[in-house]
């Protein structure tokens, strides 16, 4: 359940990890979906990065680092 939380992203994490901590969550399956979500972050910002690269190429104004 931790897991697919961290997914929705309905609540701001901070308050999702107060709200983890008074269940009955094992501190194994905490840490699943705590590092679930850095993975699915991490995920999200790479695809942004390339957004942003790829309005660049469009706009014309992309600069090669070569």
């Amino acid at each position: 359940m931790s897991f697919l939380l961290r997914f929705a992203a309905f609540f701001p994490y901070m308050i999702l990890n107060y709200g983890l901590s008074i269940t009955s969550i094992s501190h194994n399956e905490y840490m699943f979906g705590f590092i679930g979500g850095w993975l699915w972050e991490g995920l999200i910002v790479y695809y942004g990065y390339c957004v942003g690269n790829v309005l660049e190429i469009l706009d014309g104004t992309y600069k090669s680092g070569i």
